[in-house]
């Protein structure tokens, strides 16, 4: 499957899964969920830096940077929606081509020209292909695959509390 299908899919999925979970939000959510995740995206490498509050293995630090980047991504995708717009995908009218980092970049400078919090959201794309690359063979794409098959799994109108069923509470750290 060429990238253009499989953000597709992502927009797609990403789509319904947020209306049915989350009917009433707000494009003002979608920032506040942005900055939320960024906020972990900083702690992770600070801490990460400093090697405190459990984030002194490396590989730890890497889940936890991904899983914020793509949080981030997920919330950008529904930012757009609320706002009406459409994902661009035709990467050949841009000339570039699939599985590149130009169809990244592009993509992720197409989300950040429908975003009007300027200096955080600069902040954010100008550092995404940047993380990706630190993820050694990771893509953006694949960050934002992989965290959405995890994300997608949740049911906020069910189980409010974790957004998980009882029995898999035991792997549940946190409010993600």
């Amino acid at each position: 499957m060429s990238d253009q299908e499989r953000w597709q899919v992502i927009w797609d999925e990403v789509g319904e899964w947020q209306t049915k979970n989350f009917p009433d939000a707000t494009i003002e959510d979608t920032i506040d969920g942005m900055l939320e995740e960024l906020g972990e995206l900083c702690h992770a490498t600070l801490k990460g830096r400093q090697g405190i509050r459990g984030m002194d293995d490396q590989e730890k630090v890497l889940a936890a940077r991904k899983d914020a980047v793509g949080d981030m991504m997920l919330y950008l995708l529904h930012y757009m929606r609320l706002s009406g717009e459409d994902l661009d995908l035709d990467f050949k009218e841009h000339g570039l081509k699939d599985s590149t980092t130009e169809v990244h970049s592009h993509l992720a400078d197409n989300i950040a020209s429908y975003v009007h919090f300027t200096s955080m959201c600069d902040y954010v794309i100008s550092n995404l292909n940047g993380y990706s690359i630190r993820f050694l063979d990771t893509t953006l794409l694949d960050i934002v695959e992989e965290t959405w098959a995890e994300v997608k799994q949740r049911d906020w109108q069910k189980n409010p509390e974790s957004g998980t069923s009882v029995g898999e509470l035991k792997n549940y750290t946190g409010d993600k």
